[in-house]
């Protein structure tokens, strides 16, 4: 069966451009790389963390 790719790219970077007051970065930040980790051990995906963005 042939791989339908939805993105032509399979490298992304990702970053916050702003945070929940509840939660800090130090809770932010592992939940979010964790999520990805898990992604792309399933799929052809990577995630690259980046700098932040501003709008």
């Amino acid at each position: 069966m042939p791989t339908i790719r939805a993105w032509p790219r399979t490298d992304l970077t990702y970053g916050f451009m702003r945070r929940n007051s509840d939660l800090s970065p130090a809770q932010v930040t592992p939940a979010v790389s964790q999520a990805f980790a898990t992604w792309a051990a399933v799929t052809s995906l990577t995630f690259t963390h980046g700098p932040r963005r501003s709008r």
